[in-house]
């Protein structure tokens, strides 16, 4: 694999920041690794729950989830 096309997530020394790098270019940055996993974890359950939304939808059910 190209290492250009990898993804990478590192610390800063200094700030005990995480960056997260995506094809050589930062795309994000959390000021602890607790931050990260929170924001990851809402970004899973948003996703869910738009998943849910879209096959109500699509199958005419309801998702319990307005």
């Amino acid at each position: 694999m190209d290492s250009d096309q990898q993804s990478r997530l590192f610390y800063r020394d200094s700030s005990k920041e995480v960056v997260v790098l995506r094809k050589g270019l930062e795309i994000a940055r959390y000021r602890t690794s607790r931050e990260l996993i929170e924001v990851h974890m809402k970004g899973m359950l948003a996703a869910k729950e738009l998943t849910l939304k879209q096959m109500s939808i699509l199958h005419g059910i309801s998702s319990g989830i307005d």
